[in-house]
């Protein structure tokens, strides 16, 4: 086998891969036990700059 015949396959893994990446982030961005760090961080610009 050559690169010519392997790259169908090595594309297909390629997105596969990507595709896993992509929601293994989006999951663990929404997941519940990260909302408290977000809510706090989303007040940030709220917050008086002199504390």
């Amino acid at each position: 086998m050559n690169v010519v015949e392997l790259y169908p396959l090595l594309k297909s893994v390629w997105i596969i891969l990507a595709m896993m990446l992509f929601l293994a982030i989006v999951a663990r961005t929404l997941a519940p036990s990260r909302k408290k760090m977000f809510e706090q961080h989303g007040r940030i610009p709220l917050q008086d700059d002199r504390e």
